[in-house]
Order: C-alpha cells, then sequence, then structure tokens
C-alpha cells in the first residue's frame, strides 16, 4: 500500500523583487518498486502530489501587494540501495511543473496598480518556472534529508547486528549475491570457511509459483551457528525474551515464573546447530558443551535432536516429530546416575521446545506490509541436504488450495 503525504510548510521567500510569504500544502502518496540491479537489491521511492500554495507578494520599497495561488505537479524518485557491505541511497530527483494564478492585486494608487497588473502579466512564465525550480529543489532535500535519517538506522542496526560481529568472528559469508529485477529479490549466501564442509549437489528446481522462496543446504545451518552461536551461553531468561520478541507461545517448561529452576546452555564450538536433510525427514540438533539446572552444573558434550517427517494432510503440509527428543552424552556408552537425571531434564525442556507438531500456519509481514494478508507454505521439500519452502500471499484465513 502507498504512504499517502499530507504535509502543510510556511512559504518565505524573495522572487523577482517581492517578498512572498504563504502556506504550501502537499498532497500526494509515495509508492515503492523494486528496479532491476545486477548486484544490489534495488527499491525505488516514487513521490507523486500536488502542492498548493496561497501566498501574497510585497514589492520591495513599492505599496503593492499580489495575491496569487501556484498549483505545482510534484513527480520525484530516489533509488535505495542494498548490498553486502550495507544499504545506501542515489540522490533525489525531482521534476515538477507549476501553474501561477492572480487572484487579486492591491496598490495604494491606480497607477502603482496598473503597473504591477502589467508587470505581473510579464512576469508570469519566470515566475511559473522559478516556482518550479524552489519545488523541485525542496522535494529534493527533503527526500535526501529524510531517508537518510532512516537509513543511517537500518544501515547501523546491519552494521552493528549482522556485518562487524561475523567478521569479528571470522564468520562473514564468503559471497552474499544479490540482485532485483522488474518483480523478484534473488539472493544467495555461501557461508563457509576452510574447515568447513558445504553443498557437493546443486539446489533443486522449485516447483510452482512463489511469492517467497527459500532454499538452504543443511551445512549452512551448521556453518552459520558455529560463526554465530559458538560458545555462547543461552539463558532460560534469554530465551525467554527471544521467544517473546517472535511472538511465541512459551510452553510452560521453559517459562522463568514460579518454581521452576534457572538453567542454562553453552553452545559447543562445533556443531552447535545442525540440520540433516533427507528422504522427506529433517533432524534439528542443539549441541552443547556445559549446561546448568540450578545450581548443578553439567560440563559435558550433549547433543538434543528431533527427527520430523514431513505430512501432507488437507490443510497443507505439517512436520511430525518421530518418536522423542533425543538427549545424547556425545563419546560416552554408559551414564552416571547424575548424567541420566540430567538427560531427564534435559529431555522435558526441549521436547517443549521441539513441537509434536509444527503446522506451517503461516506468517504476516511486518511492519506496513502487515495488511496485505498472511504468508502460507505451498511448498516444502527435504531431499538430498536440501531444504525447500515456498510460500504464497493469501488473504488472512485463507489457505492455498493444493500443495504440490
Amino acid at each position: 500500500e502507498p504512504i499517502i503525504v499530507d504535509d502543510t510548510t510556511e512559504v518565505k521567500e524573495v522572487m523577482l523583487g517581492a517578498n512572498v510569504a504563504g502556506v504550501a500544502e502537499t498532497k500526494g502518496r509515495v509508492d515503492m518498486q523494486l528496479t532491476p540491479h545486477p548486484d544490489r537489491i534495488a527499491l525505488k521511492v516514487k513521490l507523486r502530489g500536488t502542492t498548493i500554495v496561497n501566498s501574497v507578494a510585497t514589492a520591495i520599497g513599492v505599496d503593492v501587494q499580489v495575491l496569487s495561488q501556484a498549483t505545482t505537479d510534484v513527480r520525484a524518485e530516489q533509488t535505495i540501495l542494498f548490498g553486502p557491505v550495507g544499504i545506501t541511497s542515489l540522490p533525489a530527483s525531482a521534476k515538477c511543473t507549476s501553474s501561477v494564478k492572480i487572484l487579486d492585486i492591491t496598490a495604494s494608487s491606480p497607477g502603482y496598480e496598473t503597473i504591477a497588473r502589467k508587470r505581473t502579466t510579464k512576469n508570469k512564465a519566470k515566475a511559473e518556472e522559478l516556482t518550479s525550480q524552489r519545488a523541485e529543489a525542496i522535494v529534493t532535500e527533503k527526500m535526501d534529508n529524510q531517508s537518510g535519517e532512516m537509513l543511517d538506522k537500518v544501515a547501523e542496526g546491519y552494521a552493528n547486528k549482522f556485518r562487524l560481529p561475523l567478521i569479528r568472528k571470522g564468520g562473514f559469508p564468503e559471497q552474499m549475491l544479490m540482485s532485483t529485477t522488474s518483480d523478484n529479490v534473488l539472493a544467495g549466501m555461501l557461508q563457509r570457511k576452510w574447515n568447513q564442509v558445504a553443498a557437493f549437489i546443486p539446489a533443486p528446481v522449485l516447483s510452482g509459483d512463489h511469492d517467497l522462496s527459500v532454499r538452504v543446504h543443511e551445512s549452512f545451518v551448521r556453518n552459520f551457528s558455529e560463526a554465530t552461536i559458538g560458545g555462547f551461553t543461552l539463558t532460560d531468561e534469554k530465551l525467554e525474551q527471544v521467544m517473546q520478541e517472535l511472538g511465541a507461545e512459551i510452553p510452560e517448561e521453559l517459562r522463568t515464573e514460579g518454581k521452576q529452576k534457572s538453567w542454562s546452555i553453552t553452545f559447543s564450538s562445533n556443531q552447535p546447530v545442525s540440520l540433516k536433510v533427507l528422504d522427506g525427514k529433517i533432524t534439528l540438533a542443539i549441541r552443547g558443551r556445559q549446561f546448568t539446572d540450578g545450581e548443578r552444573v553439567i560440563r559435558d558434550t550433549i547433543q538434543i535432536s528431533a527427527t520430523y517427517a514431513i505430512q501432507k494432510t488437507e490443510s497443507g503440509r505439517v512436520l511430525v516429530r518421530e518418536g522423542d527428543v533425543a538427549v545424547d552424552f556425545v563419546g560416552r556408552t554408559r551414564l552416571t546416575a547424575a548424567q541420566i537425571a540430567a538427560r531427564t531434564v534435559m529431555r522435558r525442556k526441549f521436547s517443549a521446545l521441539f513441537n509434536e507438531e509444527i503446522n506451517g500456519s503461516g506468517f504476516k509481514l511486518p511492519g506496513r506490509w502487515e495488511g496485505a494478508g498472511v504468508m502460507q507454505i505451498s511448498q516444502l521439500m527435504a531431499e538430498k541436504g536440501w531444504l525447500l519452502l515456498g510460500w504464497k500471499l493469501s488473504e488472512a484465513g485463507v489457505r492455498t488450495a493444493e500443495l504440490p
């Protein structure tokens, strides 16, 4: 949906030897559209509107006033670019066309009034030209300033929360390929260091038409998690906070309130999160090198995993967990009584995190796109290490009719 513009600005300037004072009212809309670019995500912001200025021009040194109304057709645009380094914008450009209508002329004498009318008629074309130029300067300055303020915040967030932390850890993606057509945003990411695994076959082709599609190889999850959360300690309070921010329901076993004992997991530096994809099944595993359960500290490498099978239902495709959540002490065949007790606690807590069924009910786009509808799964495949997902945008509460 477009952004509606409704702006009122006071006007004070000097034009053609007169002091001009008045009020400018601008009404219009801002639309955004993709624009082709070979190596960036490019978004064109277009402003279309009309500015009406009711003003009084007072001749300098002469008791003459001219009441006028200037109507300006405003056309402006600016291109925003996003790439691996960050987000930038090109200078705004504008094309304005003005028409000036003289409403009244007053003067201290009939002679001055006659002269004023002749000069006003003679200078009308010049006044329209100057008004158009002034409008173009104002519009481009506003667009540059407003986009600069907005993009500075976005660029700062991208740099401080994604790019710089990964660079410091040596985990920034080896490749980030981005491009746009008039209809699509295309992005590819290669996450691999010299000692990490990678896909050994190309990604399968998605079938059908999707509004959003993702193809991710199982190695990406492992490699990216090693660069981002390897060695990180996740507490019960932090997990609850993250789930609240995502709008997810917090299971009873994971809540911090009440009589629940506090707990934490320190992720392993090797495979903190891993994904195995094969023959319609997905296995997600979390590996930690240290756990706490209240006052007890468990300094063993433990892997917690769950396997899901893709099943087709009348309402779409769902992921159904096979069996219980597995809790394994890596490298150990026999467990002590304390380790068995710890395994029971971990299974209970992470069974609440790894739901028995993930129904893929869809999600809404954030911000101003929230009212567009619901993104619902139109394709879900798991084969030869690749997970393929496709979504279609549909009205809230309406599911796609058939899934491939």
